[in-house]
């Protein structure tokens, strides 16, 4: 059965603190259709699933979401563009 591309997922962060500098990048094969993979990005109960224990609101342009990351008592704003 013939499988149509899979997304990979690639991810670089940038960490710059008291005069260091981490670079980190990272990339993982998905098996999953890339519809499935945006929704678990953009709906806030679904990123629950994965990195994030949940996030304020759906992820649209223009918007600014709150990730919310318990385990730690942490959480960070990303500005959606």
């Amino acid at each position: 059965m013939a499988q149509g591309p899979r997304p990979l997922f690639n991810a670089k962060s940038i960490l710059v603190r008291g005069g260091y500098e981490m670079n980190n990048q990272t990339k993982i094969e998905i098996r999953k259709p890339a519809a499935d993979i945006f929704e678990a990005f953009v709906d806030p109960v679904k990123i629950g699933n994965y990195w994030f224990s949940s996030g304020s609101e759906r992820w649209a342009k223009g918007k600014t979401v709150t990730l919310r990351y318990e385990e730690y008592d942490a959480q960070g704003d990303i500005h959606v563009l």
